[in-house]
């Protein structure tokens, strides 16, 4: 029931509901994004993406008392990993590396691209990913904000087996960098954008 947030130096916090914070976790590299897994497929676990200095990736896994371990080793995924979302059924971990490679990360820590396919030559930039789970207008699909320059700010709709199509354009931000996050509300029937 808590809000969890992480920093660029590698510390979690927890957000209760009176906005009052408290660290919770703590690692030694910038964090870039964030899922917990409510299925318990994955051991009903907090997961975290990093940016490992040196230009490498990983993923670490953190409890409810706040110890961390890592999921996916340094190498595992690429080198600057970002979005973070659970989807499917089975449920499945996928994360969205900045160069648009997109891994789906089993519950062992062993990671594939999604669909065996190399989407980095149809994604200039991944940034954030969401997942529609719907049989309703979203579909059964994973959203990712793209940032990029030409076009810039644009939201991608990606099928689990790796086929990509342009969901949403015209979200024009700072410079290049465009859309920078994207999360479902609770019924999924409308998606919003940063």
């Amino acid at each position: 029931g808590d809000l969890c947030g992480g920093t660029a130096t590698g510390k979690v916090y927890r957000i209760l509901p009176s906005g009052e914070t408290s660290l919770f976790a703590q690692v030694d590299s910038g964090i870039e994004g964030m899922a917990f897994d409510t299925s318990a497929e994955y051991g009903s676990l907090l997961y975290i993406s990093e940016w490992v200095d040196g230009g490498n990736g990983r993923i670490s896994s953190i409890d409810s008392s706040g110890s961390v371990s890592i999921f996916a080793p340094t190498g595992t995924v690429g080198p600057d990993p970002y979005g973070l979302e659970f989807c499917g059924s089975p449920v499945r971990l996928y994360l969205a590396d900045q160069d648009g490679t997109i891994y789906e990360i089993s519950n062992d820590g062993s990671a594939n691209m999604l669909g065996g396919v190399d989407l980095a030559s149809q994604i200039q930039y991944g940034e954030t990913l969401a997942c529609s789970e719907s049989e309703g207008g979203f579909g059964s699909y994973l959203y990712l904000a793209e940032q990029g320059d030409a076009p810039t700010g644009r939201v991608l709709r990606i099928s689990l087996d790796g086929s990509v199509e342009v969901f949403a354009t015209g979200f024009e931000g700072f410079d290049w960098w465009g859309v920078t996050g994207l999360k479902f509300n609770p019924e999924r029937d409308a998606l919003y954008v940063t």
